[in-house]
C-alpha cells in the first residue's frame, strides 16, 4: 500500500545523507552515487521516532555488515537496502530497542547531524509546494490544487512529464492514475517498457515541467521558464542519479536548451552542478504518438545500462569495506 507520508520522509532522507551521518568505518566508500551507505542505523531511529513500529537489525550474509531496518504495521522498511547494489540476504536478525543506540557517543552525533538535516529537506519541500500553489504567473493555465511531485520508492530515477492534466494524478494522488483509481493510457505504456528492464511505474518518484494544466491544452515557452526554478529545486532535493524527461517541452525544460526530441532521445547526457546526474531523454509515452513505444526501446536500453552501471559500482564499494 502506498503510503505518501512515508515514502516522502524516505526521499527527505536520501537528501539528507552525507558522509558526516555515515558510520565511521564505511564513510570511505560513502559517495553521491550511494548515498545510503552507513546510514542504516540513524535512518531507522528518525523512522521509529516519527512513524513508531519496530526496528530490527541482521547481518547481512554476504558482505557481513550489520543493516538496520524497520517494520511498521507488519511491513518491512528499509530505506538503505539499495546501498548493497544486490538483493540483500540476513541473519542474527534480532529485534533492538532504538533508545539504547544513543548510548553510542557517535551515534549520537550522527543522528543530531542527520536530523537537522532532514528538517532542513522537509521545509525545502514544503516552501516549494507553497510557491506554487500562491503562483499566479500564467495567463493559459487552469490552477490545479495537489502535489506536485510524486514519491517513488526508488531513489535513483526521477521521471519528468509535461504538465499535468485537470481531472489527472494531481487530483488522484498517485502519478499516472485517473481520479477512478484508473492506469492512464500513457502510464500503461511507460509501465510496459519499464517492466521490460525490470522496473515498474508504481515505483519511480514523478514530477512535471509545467505545474498547471494549459487551457487549451498547448504547453507555451512561459509556462516551462516560469515552472524552470521549482523544477531545478526539486530535482536538487530527490537528488536522482537519472532523470528522464519525457516529451519535447519536458526535454527542453530538464536540458534548458531548445531542441528536438528527435535529436537527444535515446542519448546520455551527464549534468553536474549541485548534483551529478544524467539525462535520458524519450519520447512522451502517450499512445498518439506512434514513438511512444518502437522509438523509446532503445532510450529504456540506455537506462537500463546505466542502472546496472551504478548497481555495479555500489557492489564494487560494499566489497571495498
Amino acid at each position: 500500500m502506498y503510503d505518501e507520508r512515508l515514502s516522502r520522509f524516505g526521499h527527505v532522507l536520501h537528501a539528507a545523507y552525507s558522509k558526516d551521518s555515515c558510520y565511521q568505518p564505511m564513510s570511505s566508500v560513502w559517495s553521491s552515487l550511494n548515498r545510503s551507505v552507513g546510514q542504516c542505523a540513524v535512518s531507522s531511529f528518525l523512522v521509529w521516532e516519527k512513524f513508531g513500529g519496530e526496528v530490527f537489525s541482521g547481518r547481512e550474509v554476504r558482505s557481513g555488515i550489520k543493516h538496520y531496518w524497520n517494520m511498521i504495521g507488519g511491513e518491512r522498511l528499509d530505506f538503505t537496502e539499495d546501498q548493497f547494489g544486490y538483493e540483500p540476504h540476513f541473519s542474527e536478525i534480532e529485534l533492538r530497542n532504538p533508545s539504547s543506540l544513543l548510548a553510542d557517543a557517535a551515534f549520537a552525533d550522527r543522528l543530531n547531524i542527520l536530523r537537522s538535516r532532514v528538517l532542513e529537506i522537509d521545509h525545502r519541500w514544503n516552501r516549494l509546494r507553497e510557491e506554487c500553489a500562491r503562483c499566479r504567473a500564467c495567463q493559459n493555465v487552469e490552477y490545479v490544487e495537489g502535489p506536485i511531485e510524486h514519491f517513488g520508492k526508488n531513489f535513483d530515477i526521477l521521471l519528468v512529464g509535461e504538465a499535468p492534466a485537470p481531472n489527472g494524478w494531481r487530483v488522484s494522488g498517485k502519478a499516472f492514475q485517473s481520479i477512478d483509481g484508473k492506469l492512464i493510457p500513457s502510464g500503461k505504456v511507460l509501465d510496459d517498457l519499464l517492466i521490460e528492464i525490470g522496473l515498474r511505474l508504481d515505483d519511480l518518484s514523478f514530477t512535471e515541467a509545467a505545474k498547471c494544466f494549459p487551457s487549451n491544452g498547448r504547453i507555451r515557452k512561459a509556462n516551462i521558464a516560469y515552472c524552470s526554478s521549482i523544477l531545478k529545486s526539486q530535482i536538487s532535493l530527490f537528488r536522482p542519479l537519472v532523470v528522464v524527461p519525457m516529451g519535447a517541452n519536458a526535454i527542453r525544460a530538464v536540458m534548458n536548451k531548445d531542441v528536438s526530441a528527435s535529436q537527444v532521445v535515446g542519448c546520455r547526457f551527464l549534468f553536474v552542478e549541485e548534483a551529478n546526474y544524467c539525462i535520458i531523454p524519450i519520447f512522451h509515452p502517450s499512445p498518439a504518438n506512434p514513438m511512444c513505444r518502437k522509438g523509446n526501446r532503445e532510450a529504456f536500453k540506455v537506462i537500463a545500462t546505466e542502472l546496472e552501471r551504478i548497481r555495479s559500482r555500489r557492489e564494487e564499494s560494499i566489497c571495498e569495506l
